[in-house]
């Protein structure tokens, strides 16, 4: 009898063992879910020519600022030149002339505000 006993407490120690290895495994797969979610929606949220917010990424707080009646300005900036740019040099070129323009428009507006292409 002592021998079943000992036998049962093994086993079931052996399955309180399996269950926590469970739980952390499935927490693991839940964090690496999490993390994927994550980039995922700042792929989804950012253009990865500038690092610069997208549209999409742009439009939530517009949409909240005129849902709450909030003032707010909004300024769009068109580079001189820069079809000239892509049809003389290439999308390339034009690619590298944007990659070089967003940190400045980095450096001259506000961190509240909201910068996109």
């Amino acid at each position: 009898m002592l021998a079943s006993a000992v036998e049962l407490k093994s086993r079931v120690w052996k399955m309180v063992q399996e269950g926590v290895d469970a739980v952390a495994q499935l927490r693991a797969e839940v964090q690496n879910c999490r993390t994927r979610i994550e980039e995922a929606e700042q792929t989804a949220l950012v253009e990865p020519l500038t690092g610069l917010a997208n549209r999409r990424a742009l439009e939530a707080p517009t949409e909240f600022r005129i849902a709450q009646m909030r003032r707010f300005s909004l300024l769009m900036l068109d580079l001189n030149g820069f079809k000239n740019i892509d049809d003389t040099y290439g999308h390339l070129a034009g690619d590298q002339v944007i990659e070089k323009f967003a940190p400045e428009l980095n450096g001259i507006f506000r961190l509240t505000d909201s910068i996109g292409r």
